[in-house]
């Protein structure tokens, strides 16, 4: 039987992607996390964490929570905690806020928000699985 090893694994394709060579030191990023239960979880933010501080960036964790326009900020943050992820687990500060800033509109002029740290960030990456819904 085959056992992954989540961080060596992760570490060769975001290397493979090449993403860290374009981040300068000091940058901030943003890593949205989100709680819908992707098996290593933990350990892939962890390891996302521990590569961006090895180019020099200065990486934080922001809620991407599916539903969290209904949550507090601090109960999306709660909910990240509940599932393993804070900031002495992964090792990079949590900010959560309902704050949000305009950033556009779809083609069909229904207007576009973000999250106010990840418009302050130079840079954001996802943390995400797609799940599909079958009707």
């Amino acid at each position: 039987m085959h056992t992954l090893d989540v961080k060596a694994e992760l570490t060769v394709e975001v290397d493979a992607l090449r993403v860290l060579m374009k981040i300068i030191p000091g940058q901030k990023i943003a890593v949205a996390v989100a709680n819908q239960g992707m098996t290593n979880l933990i350990a892939m933010v962890k390891v996302l964490i521990t590569r961006l501080r090895s180019v020099g960036a200065e990486p934080f964790i922001i809620t991407a929570i599916g539903g969290g326009e209904r949550l507090s900020a601090d109960e999306q943050r709660h909910i990240l905690e509940t599932i393993g992820i804070t900031e002495q687990a992964v090792g990079a500060p949590i900010y959560s806020t309902k704050e949000t800033v305009l950033i556009g509109e779809s083609p069909q002029g229904i207007p576009v928000f973000i999250d106010r740290y990840a418009y302050e960030a130079d840079g954001i990456i996802v943390v995400n699985r797609t799940k599909f819904h079958i009707n």
